[in-house]
């Protein structure tokens, strides 16, 4: 299992598509935004004691959780656009997605005192195939899910890696895949960092 803090990079061309002075919408709150990621299956190959390749599959989930008040939808060309939302009552917009994932890391373990207790350092590729997504809103007591295609990346890949000792450490993951598709939304790139625990 894996739980960490995300965020949506903004590069200086992320509303490059956009008129000049379309508001900066998907901008996060990363202190609310959050990753879990449950890794049901995992293989390794071992080139011997202390070092090997390790993949698997897993799920997903992210939420990103909106800075400003909007959420989104697509225009009649298909694009991602930004939609104000009600400045009384505004309690919360974001953006969740899931993802089945499969990683290819290069594992290396340095045992610690009778072979037990090891540190170990992973790193490689991960890659990602679209199985939902979906927005939330609340004003007031008013909560609204919009199930639609918001044109995410339908399959995604980036680099990722993991540090830590015996069942527990830090990892990151940052996707050279952007979060929508090429033309169809801003260009943002989602990065996350934080926790892992293996059972």
């Amino acid at each position: 299992m894996e739980f960490g803090g995300n965020q949506l990079w903004e590069t200086e061309t992320a509303y490059a598509n956009y008129p000049v002075g379309t508001p900066s919408f998907l901008e996060t709150r990363p202190e609310k935004s959050f990753e879990v990621n449950w890794n049901f299956a995992e293989y390794s190959f071992g080139f011997g004691s202390y070092m090997g390749i390790v993949t698997g599959l897993g799920i997903n989930w992210n939420d990103y959780k909106f800075k400003n008040k909007y959420t989104i939808e697509l225009d009649n060309n298909g694009v991602v656009q930004p939609v104000a939302l009600a400045e009384k009552d505004f309690r919360l917009s974001k953006l969740s997605t899931v993802y089945l994932t499969a990683p290819l890391m290069f594992e290396f373990q340095i045992p610690g005192n009778h072979g037990q207790d090891r540190l170990f350092v992973a790193a490689g590729l991960i890659g990602g195939l679209k199985l939902g997504e979906h927005t939330k809103t609340k004003i007031g007591d008013n909560k609204e899910k919009d199930k639609g295609d918001f044109n995410l990346s339908p399959l995604r890949w980036g680099y990722t890696a993991r540090i830590g000792f015996d069942d527990m450490g830090i990892f990151a993951t940052y996707y050279n895949t952007k979060l929508f598709e090429n033309g169809k939304g801003p260009e943002v790139t989602p990065l996350t960092i934080g926790f892992t625990f293996n059972f």
